[in-house]
């Protein structure tokens, strides 16, 4: 059986799985750019400052 994506969008399930991926891919940025963080610290001050202006 064939499915195309217009019926996986419309799946409710599968639309929630879709989120979920996204939201995973999500926490892996934010924890890698934590982590990059705290392995250097003195750059994330003046991305900070950079930011701040």
């Amino acid at each position: 059986m064939f499915i195309s994506d217009s019926d996986l969008s419309n799946d409710p399930h599968n639309q929630s799985k879709k989120t979920l991926l996204v939201f995973f891919s999500y926490n892996k940025l934010i924890y890698s750019i934590i982590f990059s963080i705290q392995c250097n610290i003195t750059d994330s001050t003046t991305l900070l400052s950079f930011h701040l202006i």
